[in-house]
C-alpha cells in the first residue's frame, strides 16, 4: 500500500486543463452511448471539482449513470474521476468498462494525464470493472471522517490509476 502524502501527490500531479465545459460529441462504441445530462461548476464552498454527468444507454433505455470529475485536488483521492452505477438488471455484461472507456475520450479533452477510479473494498464487481480496463492498483485508503461520502460501514476504498495518453480527440 501506498502512503497518504505520495497518493495525494499523485492525484496532484495529474496533469489536467479545465477552462470551461467542452462540447461533448456523442460518445458510443456501437453497443452504448452517452448522453451528458448535466455539467456541474466547480463548487469552492464543498471543495468540489468541475464534472459532467451522464446517462449510459443502450437502445434508448437508460442502463445507468456515471460521472466524470475534472480536477486534480487531493479529494479526488476518495471518490476518484469516474463514477458510474449500472442498473442491477444490466450489470455483468460489460457495460462499465465500456462507459468508462468512453469517459477516457472526455478526459482526453481536458488533457487529463491519468484516471482515478476508487471502489469499496468489497466491491468485487467494480474491481474486476478496473482490472478490465487495465488500471493498477494504487492502493487502499480510510476516507476522511470529514468527507461528504464518509460512511461508517464502508470507510474504506480502493484506488486505481490509469495513465493516459493526452490530446485532443
Amino acid at each position: 500500500m501506498k502512503n497518504l502524502t505520495d497518493s495525494i501527490k499523485l492525484v496532484e500531479n495529474i496533469d489536467v486543463t479545465f477552462d470551461k465545459f467542452k462540447s461533448i460529441p456523442f460518445l458510443t462504441d456501437d453497443v452504448i452511448y452517452l448522453v451528458c445530462i448535466n455539467k456541474v461548476p466547480f463548487d469552492a464552498e464543498k471543495n468540489f471539482d468541475p464534472y459532467y454527468e451522464f446517462y449510459i444507454c443502450k437502445e434508448g433505455e437508460q442502463i445507468g449513470g456515471m460521472r466524470l470529475r475534472v480536477g486534480n485536488s487531493a479529494t479526488l483521492l476518495y471518490p476518484g474521476h469516474i463514477g458510474y452505477e449500472i442498473r442491477e438488471e444490466y450489470r455483468g455484461q460489460g457495460y462499465a468498462v465500456r462507459a468508462c472507456e468512453l469517459l477516457f475520450e472526455v478526459a482526453k479533452m481536458h488533457q487529463m494525464s491519468g484516471i482515478l477510479i476508487t471502489n469499496d473494498i468489497d466491491n468485487s464487481a467494480s474491481k474486476r470493472v478496473c482490472e478490465k480496463l487495465e488500471m493498477d492498483l494504487w492502493g487502499a485508503f480510510r476516507v476522511p471522517k470529514e468527507l461528504e461520502m464518509y460512511d461508517p460501514e464502508h470507510d474504506t476504498v480502493n484506488v486505481y490509476f490509469k495513465k493516459l495518453e493526452k490530446g485532443e480527440v
